[in-house]
Formats: C-alpha cells, structure tokens, sequence
C-alpha cells in the first residue's frame, strides 16, 4: 500500500479531506467533501466515521487538520471567526485519540500559504501573504521560508481581527 498523508480542511461551509502521495506531493489519492457540522460534537463524529475510511485507502503515515480558526502553539483553538463553536475545544486532543497518534493543527489560511511557498506558484517567494477571499477573509503570511503568526498568533486574520481579548461582544460592537 502506498504511503500517504491524509489532510482535513474543516471549513466553515464544508469539510474536505483528501491523501496526498509521499512520493509524488501533488498526486491525489482519494478526496471526499461534505458539509461541515454545526457544533462541535458532530463535527467529532463525523472525523471519527471519515477517518478510518480515508486510512482505508492508503498508508496513512501523517494527519494534518486545517481549521478556520487562530489556533495557540499548544494546539487550542482560541479564536474562530465564523465557527465560534470550535473555540476551547480539544479537536487535536481528539482526533489524536481516533488515529493513536500526534496530528498537526492549524490555521487555514497558513495551510495555504505553506502549500503556495513549498508547492505552489508562489515557491520560494518571501516574503509571502496568501489571501484567501470565502466565508471569511484571512492570509497567511511566509517571511524567510518561516510561518509569520504573529505576537498573540493572529497575523493574517484579517475579517476577524482581535482588538482587546478581554473585550465583550458588545464592546467589541462598537469597533465595527
């Protein structure tokens, strides 16, 4: 069976999961899109059903979750724009517990940017921010070769920036 890593973009309208070949980087294995969940429990079930079925298809030897979300370097998720019920959740802690090993978490619209810079048409370029336009609108940002996150990891996030992190939703109101 072939060696494969396995990717779940968890969007904020749907959920794409596909396996990339090590051996050749842009080669589609198998791809699967469906509706995101609307709460956090059924978006955990419905990763505990699509896993297995992705590692079904090939060796899966590294998971990686793109969320729509400013995520701590602990791997919490601390901020989320339009999956406001995402945040203090233990998605990595959990998925972790379905596949029996470490995963890699993180913003979107960073997953983008470091697939542009290593594979993309923007290869090698720096510094780089990659817009994304959707449900949101975010970028991730390349400096160097590294990814750029920011003082309190919200570089990039651009329709859901932070002003105070102690504020209220109705103080935060009266920035808008």
């Amino acid at each position: 069976m072939n060696q494969v890593r396995l990717g779940i973009d968890i969007g904020a309208t749907n959920t794409k999961a596909a396996l990339v070949s090590v051996e050749q980087p842009h080669a589609v294995v198998w791809h699967e899109t469906s509706p995101t969940p609307r709460d956090y429990q059924a978006l955990r079930l419905h990763l505990e059903q699509l896993i297995p079925v992705a590692r079904a298809q090939g060796n899966v030897n590294g998971i990686g979750l793109s969320v729509p979300a400013t995520i701590d370097p602990a791997g919490a998720i601390v901020a989320a724009g339009e999956a406001q019920w995402l945040i203090g959740q233990p998605l990595k802690r959990d998925v972790e517990a379905v596949v029996g090993h470490s995963v890699i978490i993180e913003n979107d619209e960073r997953c983008f940017a470091i697939a542009e810079y290593y594979l993309g048409e923007a290869k090698g370029v720096s510094p780089l921010a990659a817009i994304a336009i959707g449900t949101g609108m975010a970028a991730g940002l390349m400096i160097d070769g590294k990814l750029y996150r920011g003082a309190f990891g919200g570089a990039g996030e651009l329709s859901h920036t932070i002003v105070r992190p102690a504020a209220s939703d109705a103080e935060l109101e009266t920035y808008t």
